[in-house]
């Protein structure tokens, strides 16, 4: 089963294929996309999908803090699992505990 990290504290410059490039050599590194909002302007995270949890876990390891961005405008990269929760939009913390 497929596993989403939230990618965040993304440079406004960085596109969809500037985070491919940072996790495609990563083993089970399936998709990387950056956020865009309806001008097509970037909203500074990403969603970054791997083939399973252990490949998802090891890229969060070996990729948290690293810069990403070019001279100045480089940011470290906030990293964390995705949880999809029914009703509520892909967020980076653990699912609310049900009523």
């Amino acid at each position: 089963m497929s596993l989403s990290l939230h990618v965040g504290n993304l440079p406004f410059s960085v596109k969809s294929r500037d985070l491919a490039s940072v996790f495609e050599n990563l083993s089970g590194y399936e998709d990387a996309k950056v956020t865009v909002d309806g001008n097509s302007k970037s909203r500074g995270f990403g969603l970054v999908t791997f083939a399973n949890a252990g490949a998802a876990a090891a890229a969060m390891e070996s990729l948290q803090g690293n810069p990403i961005g070019e001279g100045d405008k480089a940011r470290e990269m906030k990293i964390a699992e995705v949880s999809f929760c029914k009703n509520v939009l892909p967020w980076p913390r653990s699912c609310p505990a049900p009523p």
